[in-house]
Order: C-alpha cells, then structure tokens, then sequence
C-alpha cells in the first residue's frame, strides 16, 4: 500500500516525538493548518514542505507533490 503524504508527514513528526503544537511553532503555522495536512484535507505548498522536512529530518520530494 502507497503511503500518501499525509500520512508521512505524521508519521515523521511521530517518529521524532513532536508534538502538534510544537512542530506547528516551529513552522510558524497553526495547529490546525499542520492537522489538516496531517489528514489529507490540504496539503503544504513547497515552501512548507521543505521547511517540514527539515523540521523532522527527512527529504521532501517536491516533484511528487505538485498539484
């Protein structure tokens, strides 16, 4: 089964034991922004993107995620 992005962004946040409210500082966005991103219901711009994947240690493919 695919992993959607969603889904790989709670699991990275997950696996680095942050909590919501925490990575959500730290990318200067709600806590909402970060759970509808988590849910699959909007997704990061490229800009977020990268900044995430710094944020929680991984690399972010952007061509995979273009709209």
């Amino acid at each position: 089964m695919e992993t959607g992005l969603a889904q790989r962004i709670r699991i990275a946040r997950e696996s680095k034991d942050m909590e919501l409210d925490s990575l959500s500082r730290r990318l200067s966005v709600s806590t909402r922004i970060l759970r509808q991103w988590e849910s699959g219901q909007e997704s990061p711009d490229a800009e977020h993107l990268r900044r995430l994947a710094r944020q929680v240690g991984v690399e972010a493919h952007l061509e995979e995620h273009r709209r």
